[in-house]
């Protein structure tokens, strides 16, 4: 080994790799490679668990719809959580998106940061396609509840801060 070298690998970050594994993945899904993909942490829970794995295939933005699981990137992290609505602008579109197991949304996610669509899930072993009509319906019925539950919890945020301590509630931050 060459001076040179070694100095070069002790230099070698493996954040480095972070960065560039989105764009990869994404170039390896929009050359028509699905791929399945180990999920991690607890925000589609109890959908899809830790340790689920997803199929992710190619998508066009105006073929996500309601319900649909998407995996995008957002500030270097690889996220997968459903579309709760699809805002069109001129050519483009925009997806406002949230984990099933979190309350709040997340920022809306642009069509380029779109990686792929999830078109089937590996929970313990068993295979469950998503683009049957009965998965689609499923999915529509859990992202309804979703925002109903969210336009809930955001009412009840805002009744909070009207109503103070009148509902034994402490100051909000």
């Amino acid at each position: 080994m060459h001076p040179g070298e070694s100095q070069a690998v002790s230099q070698w970050k493996p954040a480095a790799w972070e960065s560039v594994y989105p764009q990869l993945l994404r170039e390896w899904i929009d050359a028509g490679e699905p791929a399945w993909l180990p999920l991690s942490g607890e925000s589609m829970v109890p959908f899809l668990p830790s340790g689920s794995k997803v199929l992710v295939s190619h998508t066009t933005a105006g073929q996500i719809r309601l319900g649909n699981l998407l995996l995008y990137e957002a500030e270097g992290r690889i996220i997968c959580h459903r579309v709760l609505r699809r805002r069109r602008y001129g050519a483009s579109y925009t997806f406002l998106t949230k984990g099933d197991g979190r309350r709040m949304t997340d920022p809306w996610v642009c069509a380029e940061q779109v990686i792929g669509k999830v078109m089937a899930i590996n929970r313990n072993g068993s295979i469950v396609r998503l683009n049957t009509p009965l998965r689609r319906l499923q999915a529509v019925a859990a992202a309804a509840l979703s925002l109903v539950g969210t336009g809930c919890l955001a009412v009840l945020r805002r009744t909070r801060k009207l109503l103070g301590d009148h509902w034994g509630c402490g100051p909000t931050s």
